[in-house]
């Protein structure tokens, strides 16, 4: 069955879309996802706030992390409705694989 990661990596989107045998596709929603715009404007905004996690400029590059735990509960809580959402709507077509690891964040 193909396979959708999702994952966090700075400026990329946070799902990886893989074949049967486990080779990479895609870094975007598969085609049966598109039509949900709430989902997709969830994603996005789930990965601007990983991306506001860091620090880029012409100095330096840093991770800087949450502002407070509630915020970190927050994203959490976000990820774990955008993964339920998305296992509802690709059922039987792809296996939904969740690769955040909070603890690391």
């Amino acid at each position: 069955m193909k396979k959708l990661k999702i994952a966090l990596e700075y400026k990329a989107f946070p799902i990886w879309v893989y074949d049967e045998n486990g080779i990479f596709l895609d870094n975007d929603s598969p085609e049966l996802l598109l039509k949900d715009k709430k989902l997709d404007d969830k994603l996005v905004n789930l990965q601007a706030t990983y991306d506001a996690l860091f620090i880029e400029n012409s100095i330096e590059f840093g991770y800087k992390g949450f502002q407070s735990q509630d915020e970190k509960n927050k994203f959490e809580e976000d990820i774990r409705e955008i993964i339920e959402i998305i296992a509802k709507d690709v059922k039987g077509k792809y296996e939904v694989e969740n690769k955040i690891d909070m603890k690391k964040l």
